[in-house]
């Protein structure tokens, strides 16, 4: 880094998932005339300050004009989860533990209707992906708990042990892990809806 650089302000964030159509909507406060994107679970949409959305996706780098907010849209049905820098154009420097990501790609497990969880019931996720032999091992999972009726679930750890208990519409739950996560409803009602995204290692 030379005497007259700084480093690039960071900041990692959730943009929840889109609910009956309406976008997931998150703003960061992060100023400068460059903007890199270290890492993200998926493509999502970007605005700087009261411009027009443009798609980003990790490895992406948007030089100028200057800012002072970002709006991060998503559109899917699943929540991301985004890592950006952002600094001044000509003199910063991404931070020195910048390094190349490897491909990744996100499958998505809606536990609504005929796979919603009812009383007791529970959902093993192995940490691999069954459908993609040439596939690497688990980044990373997260768990949302969408119920309309308030129940909980719990997230057991490959070991049994309870990791967290999520409580009806709290934030998503993200653990980097490739062991097995097993979603449970513990609660005496039915669990409507559950949203769980595993991140996987392209091979």
């Amino acid at each position: 880094m030379s005497a007259n650089s700084t480093p690039l302000a960071a900041q990692t964030v959730t943009v929840p998932a889109a609910i009956l159509g309406a976008p997931g909507i998150s703003k960061v406060q992060l100023a400068g005339q460059v903007l890199v994107c270290r890492a993200s679970t998926a493509p999502i949409q970007c605005k700087l300050d009261a411009g027009s959305f443009f798609p980003i996706e990790a490895g992406f780098v948007i030089p100028g004009p200057a800012f002072k907010s970002i709006t991060l849209q998503n559109n899917s049905v699943l929540p991301v989860v985004i890592t950006l820098y952002a600094g001044e154009l000509g003199i910063n420097v991404i931070p020195n533990n910048y390094s190349k990501l490897f491909p990744t790609y996100t499958k998505g497990t809606d536990l609504t209707g005929a796979a919603q969880l009812t009383a007791g019931n529970q959902k093993v996720f192995s940490g691999a992906d069954a459908n993609n032999g040439a596939a690497g091992a688990r980044k990373d999972i997260t768990v949302q708990n969408l119920d309309a009726n308030g129940n909980t679930i719990t997230v057991l750890g490959d070991n049994g042990v309870a990791l967290v208990t999520l409580a009806a519409g709290s934030p998503p739950w993200i653990k980097e892990t490739a062991g097995s996560i097993t979603v449970k409803n513990a609660s005496a009602g039915t669990v409507t809806r559950c949203i769980v995204a595993e991140t996987f290692y392209a091979a």
